[in-house]
């Protein structure tokens, strides 16, 4: 097996999952998380805001606050950056950098490596590293998904950056987004979440993947790679070849572990779907829209998405491996 420590000699390896929400990538990151050198985090943009949320839980079934993994991590993150920003400066920092609208400021920050620029790439370069520390592993998988924050990271240097493309058909999504959820700090819902109109969703899909694609194709990702959820949860084997053949690692001890329908344990996740709080999950295929998505929804997205779809490998009639 390809040792991911020697990526890139006394660089931070990160793989980054970028994509649209409710594209399965809490379940990607649990089954991810499982790989012997392989740290998963969930959506660690929302760690540094999570820590001082008492709404916001971590996976372990603790506050994010009162976690002793964050705590730690948290600490050292401290300890390498006591000239940084903290609090609430930090995450003002951090967010004018991940911001969709503001990635043109954000590009050229990159590219001329401003000071504040080197701020947030010193800061966000000292999480990775205490990550790793703390857990002990080689790799910290990060599942925010926004791409704006792939295009940041892509001008930190020191950061050994695989991109993981993830994408879901966007019915799945669009049915997913249809729905309400009352807020539950212990099933992982820190907010009352409202569900979405279709066209809302239908917009948010095309621009985030089209935005991933190029945060993919950023001159600072040494490697890249292209996942559809349906493959992943119909035939997992291939696609974990592909990825292996990607990013150069061997993923057989999780393929074997699905063989044998083996529980995937959840680890330190912040944010994400509410299936994180279960402690451990099952590989289960959700093509739910297929019946609740009405005629005529279905046809609206695919006239207003289906050539970006049909891209991605789908149909109208849905996804064939």
């Amino acid at each position: 097996m390809v040792n991911p420590v020697d990526w890139a000699m006394n660089e931070v390896s990160v793989i980054y999952v970028v994509g649209a929400g409710r594209s399965g990538s809490t379940v990607l990151d649990t089954v991810l998380g499982n790989h012997a050198q392989i740290v998963s985090v969930g959506e660690l943009s929302n760690g540094p805001r999570a820590w001082s949320n008492v709404d916001q839980s971590c996976a372990c079934g603790a506050i994010a606050d009162d976690c002793d993994f964050w705590n730690h991590v948290r600490q050292e993150w401290e300890a390498l950056t006591p000239d940084l920003p903290k609090g609430d400066d930090w995450i003002e920092l951090q967010n004018s950098f991940e911001r969709i609208r503001s990635l043109r400021d954000t590009m050229r920050q990159g590219r001329e490596q401003s000071e504040r620029f080197k701020q947030y790439a010193t800061g966000i370069l000292a999480l990775y590293k205490a990550i790793l520390k703390v857990s002990g592993k080689a790799i910290v998988l990060d599942s925010s998904k926004n791409p704006a924050r792939a295009i940041a990271l892509s001008y930190v240097a020191g950061l050994n950056l695989r991109v993981l493309h993830l994408v879901r058909d966007g019915r799945g999504v669009a049915w997913s987004f249809k729905k309400s959820f009352s807020k539950d700090p212990n099933k992982g819902i820190e907010k009352d979440m409202s569900g979405k109109p279709l066209m809302r969703t239908i917009r948010y899909w095309l621009a985030v993947n089209i935005i991933s694609e190029f945060a993919t194709s950023m001159e600072g990702v040494l490697a890249s790679a292209f996942v559809n959820y349906e493959q992943f949860v119909l035939t997992p084997a291939m696609m974990f070849k592909k990825l292996g053949d990607s990013f150069d690692m061997n993923f057989d001890e999780l393929v074997h572990a699905l063989d044998t329908e083996s529980d995937f344990h959840v680890g330190h996740t912040i944010a994400g779907n509410r299936l994180r709080m279960e402690g451990k999950i099952k590989l289960n295929p959700d093509f739910v829209w297929k019946e609740k998505l009405s005629g005529t929804e279905k046809m609206i997205f695919w006239l207003c998405a289906g050539l970006l779809a049909k891209r991605y490998g789908y149909s109208y009639s849905g996804f064939s491996v």
